[in-house]
Order: structure tokens, then C-alpha cells, then sequence
């Protein structure tokens, strides 16, 4: 399939994507929202460990993120889009980069920012050169609960039944990313070894782009 068949699908995902524009911006709102509301109720002093803001600040990005993938692949297989990309194993690899990079530029990107501006944990490292491993944390991690979701995405479309026991089997899946990302913030902020952390969160997202693409294909054409 060549670049020039390649980039309709692109367009037709990104014009999609912007259309919808209200769901993806639910994930950017609970991810803002659900921390203050802890910041809010939480007392002071359990704020000032900042494994808990953390904690906090990393599950609100994975209910974002899980909330948003759910019906990903919902609409485009009810509207018949998905059987056409079938006959195509090359266009079905695009249609899904498509979406990864849609989502890693209006969502994860966006989730970095929100946390640089409105969460105090990156205040604690501001003017540090290497406050910028805390946003790369948060990004990395986002991307490898992309793909993870992404991956359930699909696994739900070609189910047709047990979504709810399929979400729950597949809910531990996500515990790695966010324990090697929130074990590299801390150990960052509490300025102890934190590159065994890092490297096992690149090891993982590394993992997850060479295997997830594949999984999330061969679950969307085992869908129709």
C-alpha cells in the first residue's frame, strides 16, 4: 500500500477524530478534574508525600484514556468502514497508526501540558533542566495505556459478548506502565536511582508498539 493510499486514510481518521471532539475532550476533563477533586477533600499533609499526588495524578490519566478507547472501534464497524479496511492488511496497520498518533497528539500530548500547568507536583522541580523526565514519564506511560486500551478496543469489537469480563481480566495489564512511571516520578523527586524504573517503562513501551499493532489488527479482522 503506498503513501498515497495511505494518506486518505489519515485524513478520513483525523477528520473523524476532530469530529468527535466532545468524547476525547471528556478524557482531558477527568483527567483534570479528578485529581483536584482529591487535592480538594484530601488533608494537606497526606498531599505533601508525593507518591499519593503521584498515584492520583497517573490513575486519572488511565480512566481517561480507558474511558475514551472503549468505543473506538465501535462506530467504524457499525458504519460498515471496517469491512472494506479488512480486505487490506496494510490498510487496517494505517488505520490503526492513524489512530495512535491521533491520540498520542490530542490527548496523551495534551495530559503533559495539563499537569505542567495546573498539578503542584511539577512545581516541585521547576527550573530543574531534568523536570523534564516527569512529563516524559507521564507521556511514556500514556502511550503504553493507548495501546493497552487500544488492544481492548479491539479484543471487545471481536467478542460481541463478555466485554464487561473481558475489561476486568484485562485490567491488570495496566498495572506495570503505571508502576514503573510512578516509581520513576518518585524516584525523581525524592532524588534516589530512578533509571532502572525509566528503563523498564521504555522496555514495555517498546514491547507494546512492536506487539499491540499486530494484536489490534488481527482482533478488528477476526471482528467482522
Amino acid at each position: 500500500m503506498s503513501r498515497a493510499q495511505f494518506l486518505p486514510i489519515y485524513r478520513r481518521e483525523r477528520m473523524v477524530f476532530l469530529r468527535d471532539i466532545s468524547e476525547w475532550a471528556v478524557a482531558l476533563l477527568l483527567f483534570c478534574c479528578v485529581p483536584q477533586l482529591f487535592f480538594w477533600t484530601l488533608p494537606a499533609a497526606s498531599l505533601q508525600d508525593p507518591l499519593v499526588v503521584i498515584g492520583i495524578i497517573y490513575a486519572s490519566q488511565l480512566l481517561g484514556i480507558a474511558l475514551y478507547a472503549r468505543g473506538l472501534f465501535t462506530e467504524d464497524s457499525h458504519s460498515g468502514y471496517l469491512d472494506q479496511l479488512r480486505l487490506d492488511s496494510a490498510a487496517l496497520y494505517y488505520y490503526v497508526w492513524s489512530k495512535i498518533a491521533l491520540q498520542a497528539a490530542c490527548i496523551v500530548f495534551p495530559m503533559v501540558i495539563l499537569m505542567a500547568a495546573f498539578f503542584p507536583l511539577s512545581k516541585i522541580a521547576l527550573g530543574d533542566v531534568q523536570s523534564l523526565l516527569l512529563p516524559l514519564a507521564l507521556f511514556l506511560c500514556g502511550m503504553a495505556l493507548v495501546l493497552l486500551c487500544m488492544v481492548l478496543g479491539a479484543l471487545l469489537s471481536a467478542a460481541r459478548g463478555g466485554a464487561g469480563l473481558l475489561y476486568i481480566l484485562l485490567l491488570p495489564l495496566a498495572l506495570p506502565p503505571l508502576w514503573f512511571a510512578v516509581a520513576w516520578s518518585k524516584d525523581f523527586l525524592l532524588a534516589e536511582n530512578w533509571v532502572s524504573s525509566a528503563a523498564f517503562l521504555g522496555a514495555y513501551i517498546l514491547t507494546a508498539m512492536v506487539a499491540a499493532p499486530p494484536m489490534i489488527v488481527y482482533c478488528l479482522k477476526k471482528s467482522g
